[in-house]
């Protein structure tokens, strides 16, 4: 349902007096959390002090959900760059491409 999905959700929730917590991590997901009052908890999944989170390296601009990104208040930051405020490594991504599917060419 995306980023306007997850905003419906939390504005039902949020008028039946419900907190509503985001599963998983990313840059749209602190973009949801940080327009969402009535949630508490940002999930950086798959981590721990031996271990790293799974995701590849594909953001160019210091984005990351490594538990280094954890501030000493135990918040993260909101990117605050145009869309959602991460810049993309797509010469990494093209490199580690493994299949491309185009929908919406042709008839």
């Amino acid at each position: 349902m995306g980023i306007t999905g997850a905003l419906k959700i939390a504005s039902f929730c949020q008028a039946l007096g419900l907190d509503i917590q985001y599963h998983a991590c990313g840059p749209a997901h602190r973009a949801v959390m940080a327009a969402t009052p009535n949630t508490h908890f940002y999930e950086m999944a798959l981590i721990g002090p031996a271990m790293r989170n799974t995701v590849p390296p594909v953001y160019m601009c210091g984005y990351s959900d490594q538990a280094d990104a954890l501030g000493t208040d135990g918040c993260v930051a909101v990117p605050d760059g145009p869309g959602l405020g991460v810049s993309y490594d797509w010469d990494f991504i093209e490199r580690n491409r493994v299949k491309r599917i185009v929908f919406g060419r042709g008839a």
